[in-house]
């Protein structure tokens, strides 16, 4: 084969790989643009997850608290109920003492509710593999 032919092939193969480099360089902002749209999904599921944890434990602590009142409101009853002189007074103090109780009984199926919620987001999260939304096991 003719030496300028052959150079000319080598050419030839040097430009079609210059043109499809080009190609790649110009598809490069726009595969960057669909990676940072993704992220940025990802972020704001992650924040929305974070967010959610958030309100949970909240609603956990305050339903924990109003529990602990309730308690207290019982032990006062009980020890009023040692005072009494009459039936309806004893019976009024019962009364309010069923209904701390079906107060605390209230507050604890929140916490759980609450807690099986997040429980759904965990395994909801874990199918979708949202980094950072799972729990980290040195917590």
């Amino acid at each position: 084969m003719n030496s300028d032919l052959q150079n000319l092939l080598l050419l030839q193969q040097a430009d079609r790989e210059i043109a499809r480099l080009r190609q790649e360089i110009a598809s490069l902002p726009r595969k960057v643009a669909v990676i940072e749209e993704k992220l940025a999904g990802s972020h704001a599921q992650l924040e929305k997850a974070k967010a959610a944890i958030k309100a949970g434990d909240s609603a956990k602590r305050k339903h924990e608290a109003d529990i602990q009142a309730l308690q207290q409101k019982i032990s006062k009853y009980r020890d009023q109920s040692l005072e009494v002189k009459t039936n309806e007074q004893y019976k009024a103090l019962l009364h309010e003492i069923s209904f701390a109780e079906q107060g605390i009984r209230e507050a604890e199926d929140k916490i759980l509710e609450t807690m099986v919620r997040a429980e759904g987001r965990d395994r909801r999260d874990r199918k979708r593999k949202i980094p950072g939304a799972l729990p980290h096991r040195d917590r």
